[in-house]
């Protein structure tokens, strides 16, 4: 998809929305990368994200399923900086399942 300007649009543990722009060559390019900003800027909930892709303007959902998924795969053509963006993504994920396992245990299994 060329480089393109993306809004990443997700939820934080408060269950506020949160959005940041992002330039990507694909849809789950700016996941991950919309994924990590919003991860830096506070909590992040990742249930799912929503991206808007500008200039033709579109909007695809995008679920927790499908980036973990997109994470896991090596394409051929990928760049040093997709492998190691790719690997940030997976430690938040990590570390955010970790605080949203904790606080369920916290709970009593109640979200």
């Amino acid at each position: 998809m060329g480089v393109k300007v993306c809004t990443v649009k997700g939820v934080d543990t408060r269950g506020l929305p949160k959005a940041v722009l992002v330039e990507a060559h694909s849809l789950f390019e700016a996941a991950e990368q919309g994924f990590e900003k919003l991860h830096q800027n506070g909590d992040c909930r990742f249930d799912s994200l929503e991206v808007t892709v500008h200039k033709p303007g579109a909007t695809f959902p995008v679920r927790a399923g499908q980036l973990v998924d997109c994470l896991g795969r090596r394409g051929d053509g990928e760049t040093i900086g997709i492998t190691a963006l790719k690997r940030r993504v997976q430690e938040l994920l990590q570390t955010s399942s970790k605080r949203t396992t904790g606080r369920r245990e916290e709970s009593g299994g109640r979200r």
